[in-house]
């Protein structure tokens, strides 16, 4: 599964000395996998000899979608969101990554937000602070490298302050390109959270707070159906 989520999440084509290295598995234990995720549809070989996505991984995504029903009950809400114009997105905490089921800013429509698992940096993400608050500290420290720097923040002291607020608060917050957005998560224990961007000198932040809060109560109430 992780061979697999690392190719679906990458939008490219990998080969299994790049995959072994990335997710520090043994690299004759990636090959085998990868010749089975091959024969079983989910993984294409190139002559080059790297590897991509399979058709068969369309199959299980439309699946996954379906009998988990997290974008279906949320995106009416989600829509009704767009009428802020502003970054509208949903997404999970996968690692030390955010991956977004919806990602809509003005100008698309906001059917072109569905699917957007782009990976972002947890600790850049509102999203991410507000998935990560909820985890214990021994827990964050498994998923965030401290001996690396940590995007969005020049110190540790200065994430795990951020952390603390977000437990106090309610909500992640966080600043990407001088851009604020904030976050709520989803269930409990959450499964996602819901978040506005490029929110700044529009409306005050307690008016986004608040309606952000009561979409968020009613994609929670109605769940994500698995």
């Amino acid at each position: 599964m992780e061979v697999l989520q690392l190719l679906a999440s990458t939008g490219r084509e990998m080969s299994g000395v790049e995959i072994s290295k990335e997710l520090n598995i043994e690299k004759t234990k990636v090959n085998r996998i990868l010749k089975t995720l091959a024969y079983l549809g989910f993984a294409m070989v190139s002559s080059n000899r790297k590897y991509s996505l399979g058709p068969a991984i369309h199959v299980l995504s439309a699946q996954i979608l379906y009998g988990s029903g997290l974008i279906r009950n949320a995106f009416k809400y989600l829509v009704e969101l767009t009428e802020l114009e502003v970054v509208v997105a949903m997404g999970v905490l996968w690692r030390d990554k955010v991956a977004y089921t919806y990602h809509w800013h003005p100008g698309i429509l906001p059917t072109d937000g569905l699917g957007r698992t782009e990976l972002f940096p947890a600790t850049q993400s509102s999203i991410g602070i507000a998935l990560l608050a909820e985890k214990e500290d021994e827990q964050i420290a498994s998923i965030i490298n401290f001996e690396k720097p940590i995007p969005g923040f020049e110190t540790k002291n200065d994430f795990l302050e951020a952390i603390e607020e977000a437990r106090t608060n309610g909500y992640g917050k966080a600043v990407f390109e001088k851009h604020s957005s904030i976050a709520f998560k989803l269930g409990n224990p959450a499964y996602a959270a819901v978040a506005l961007a490029h929110i700044e000198n529009k409306k005050p932040m307690s008016d986004y707070l608040k309606i952000l809060q009561e979409k968020a109560a009613l994609i929670e109430a109605v769940g994500p159906s698995y």
